[in-house]
Formats: structure tokens, C-alpha cells, sequence
């Protein structure tokens, strides 16, 4: 006849599978690659974060800092000598450099060394959202932008849109797209 346990035994029966569980989760999040969201916004339209007591013209006096979206762009502007960085696409970014923002002024700085894995997850848009869906597209295509009407720009003819553009580069097959 087996003799059930004590409740003390029981306790530490739970707290060394509790042990082990954690031990396990510490190996594997080290195994799984990191992740980091990078925003998407048109032009000007990035999210303003701002307290209950502002005014209005407070928020709109305020320096506003830049999303990762325009850090990004703001790199490849300021670092034209970058040539990696310039055929890099807006998603794996954050592989190479992280994102800083010190003092309400954003910036992107190399990653030191052993910090890889770092994977980029571009927020979700509905298709409903036209011109913002169709730059989520093209930031998976087009490396190395430095300013939002380069989006727009193919061939050296500046297009109305950010959907004229994917169909004038071969992307859209009809008008329904």
C-alpha cells in the first residue's frame, strides 16, 4: 500500500516542478529570437502621446519624437555612406541598429556585437486603410528610402500614391487590387 504524501512533501514536490518550469522558460527565451514592433504611419500622421492637463497648444508646441518609422528614414538620410544599411529593408532594421530616444531626439545606433536575432514585426494595417496597407507593402519591398515621397517616387516620376506607385513597379495586377 502506497502512503499518500504530506502536505509538506507536496509543497516541495510543487515548488521543484515550479523550479525546473522556470529553468526550462530561461533556456528556451534564449533560444527564440527577440522581437520588436516598428510602427507605420503616413507622412505626419504618426501617434501623439500626451497627458489629461495639456492644453491643446501645449501638445502642439510640444517637439514631437520621431516614431521608428522616421528614425529609420532620418538614418538613411544623415548616412548616405551606409551602403548596408541603405539595402536594408524597414523590417530588419532593428537587426542591424537600436532605437534610442534620448531626450525627446530619436536615433539609430549599431547594434554591439551579440545583441543578433533581433526580428522586426511591423504592425497589422486593414486593407481598408488604402494608402497606409499599400506603404506597409512597399516597406517590404524597397530598401534603403530616405524620405516618404521616395515611397512615392519610382523612376525618377513622383506618383499620387502610395498604391499608383505598386502598380506603375508591377505589383498590383488589376484595378480591384
Amino acid at each position: 500500500m502506497i502512503e499518500p504524501k504530506s502536505t509538506w512533501e507536496q509543497t516541495m514536490s510543487k515548488k521543484e516542478e515550479m523550479k525546473s518550469a522556470i529553468s526550462l522558460m530561461r533556456d528556451t527565451s534564449l533560444l527564440l529570437p527577440a522581437t520588436q514592433r516598428v510602427e507605420i504611419h503616413r507622412e505626419g500622421d504618426h501617434l501623439v502621446y500626451f497627458h489629461d492637463n495639456d492644453t491643446p497648444q501645449e501638445v502642439v508646441d510640444k517637439m514631437l519624437p520621431d516614431s521608428t518609422l522616421t528614425a529609420c528614414l532620418k538614418y538613411n538620410r544623415h548616412k548616405p555612406q551606409d551602403l548596408k544599411t541603405r539595402a536594408t529593408l524597414y523590417p530588419d532594421f532593428c537587426e542591424r541598429y537600436t532605437y534610442h530616444n534620448e531626450h525627446n531626439l530619436c536615433s539609430r545606433r549599431p547594434r554591439r556585437s551579440g545583441f543578433g536575432g533581433m526580428i522586426g514585426r511591423v504592425y497589422t494595417v486593414s486593407q481598408k486603410n488604402i494608402e497606409k496597407f499599400h506603404l506597409r507593402i512597399l516597406l517590404y519591398h524597397v530598401p534603403g528610402e530616405t524620405s516618404f515621397a521616395d515611397f512615392r517616387t519610382q523612376h525618377g516620376q513622383v506618383y499620387p500614391s502610395y498604391q499608383a506607385v505598386k502598380r506603375a513597379m508591377g505589383f498590383l495586377r488589376d484595378d480591384n487590387e
